[in-house]
């Protein structure tokens, strides 16, 4: 999901928008898998700022939870910072 700030639209060169998504992944079955088949949750959350149609920044702070499928407590995997540089020719 993004959501503009400062301007109407994502197409105008100064705006500024937010970003967020999160995904889920789960084993689908019956039986219990091996370990490489957690459940895994991970949770984005960002600020962007298109500077031209050329240029643009985003920073994104994301955090990944999972559970290993023989124990039921969900726990902090890693916490990421990604920082974009955008050139479009």
């Amino acid at each position: 999901m993004k959501f503009a700030i400062n301007k109407p639209n994502f197409s105008t060169d100064g705006v500024w928008y937010l970003m967020a998504d999160g995904e889920y992944f789960s084993y689908i079955g019956d039986d219990k898998p091996p370990e490489r088949f957690a459940s895994k949750h991970r949770i984005r959350l960002g600020l962007g700022y298109r500077q031209s149609y050329k240029w643009r920044f985003e920073i994104l702070a994301m955090r990944d939870e999972a559970r290993e499928t023989l124990e039921d407590e969900i726990q902090v995997d890693a916490y990421m910072l990604d920082l974009r540089v955008k050139w479009f020719l």
